[in-house]
């Protein structure tokens, strides 16, 4: 996914995030230290297609095949896997 439609997708729910969350997300970010842009876009995605889930994973840079951005989300009845470039 392209990081121009991902921020499409997630400039909406940012609006509805209240103060005590966004400063949850820069925590983890800052402990982290993944950029706050990355763990907002991933839990606005996250938060925008899946109702609910079961397990999540994320892997960036050395801890992909190809040093990207891999999301991993699984469902009772399906795993969905997306790429952000």
């Amino acid at each position: 996914m392209e990081k121009e439609t991902l921020n499409r997708y997630v400039e909406p729910y940012v609006e509805f995030l209240s103060i005590n969350s966004l400063k949850m997300l820069e925590g983890l970010s800052s402990g982290s230290q993944i950029p706050f842009e990355s763990i907002l876009n991933f839990n606005g995605l996250d938060d925008l297609i899946f109702s609910k889930g079961c397990s999540t994973l994320t892997a960036v840079g050395k801890a992909t095949a190809e040093g990207g951005t891999v999301v991993l989300k699984t469902e009772i009845y399906c795993i969905i896997k997306i790429k952000i470039t």
